[in-house]
């Protein structure tokens, strides 16, 4: 949703929106590689359901606050069982957005490195971007179940035996060798 700076009256706008599903799991997955392995690769996200967006816009000379709030349903793979979970993430959102000197673009890019502070383009504001950021900043990087720990989890417990030989009394068969290796008194093997 993008709103011109002429239509942000002197007492401010507030505009409640939905942002876009499909805008939203694209910006998040956008570095998502499938072909990595799992156990490398950050989390996939999708959101899905109701998402909701509540902004208050103010007008300070040429620069513009923007404050509110958002939230959006997503879903992931727990990161201790990979069971699918329903997770809500809520974000509060408070920027002041400065117009993008076109004329030198490393003023803007070094003046300000801070989430608080931003630009804008032209003449108005892209708020669905401003909300998209904020709320996949907010993700968590381990997406985990109710259980508090994997001793908990009865899901990553039965994948764990699985993975587990019955019988590891004999040990790898492949290192038998060195079961027969000798240490003389220098440190030495015979």
């Amino acid at each position: 949703m993008k709103i011109r700076i002429t239509e942000i009256p002197t007492e401010g706008r507030e505009i409640e929106f939905s942002a876009s599903l499909e805008s939203l799991n694209k910006r998040v997955n956008a570095g998502h590689d499938p072909t990595t392995p799992a156990s490398a690769s950050s989390p996939e996200y999708i959101f899905h359901g109701e998402n909701t967006a509540s902004l208050r816009l103010d007008l300070h000379g040429s620069s513009v606050a923007v404050a509110g709030n958002a939230r959006a349903q997503f879903s992931a793979a727990c990161s201790r069982c990979a069971e699918p979970l329903e997770r809500i993430v809520e974000a509060d959102i408070d920027i002041m957005l400065k117009p993008k000197d076109i004329n030198n673009k490393k003023k803007n890019e070094d003046e300000f490195e801070d989430l608080g502070f931003g630009f804008y383009d032209g003449k108005e504001v892209d708020c669905a971007d401003i909300v998209e950021e904020y709320l996949i900043l907010q993700l968590p990087y381990a997406v985990t179940c109710e259980a508090a720990s994997v001793e908990e989890c009865a899901q990553a417990q039965a994948a764990l035996k699985y993975y587990q030989p019955e019988d590891d009394s004999e040990g790898d068969e492949r290192l038998a060798i060195f079961k027969t290796l000798k240490v003389n008194d220098n440190g030495k093997a015979n």
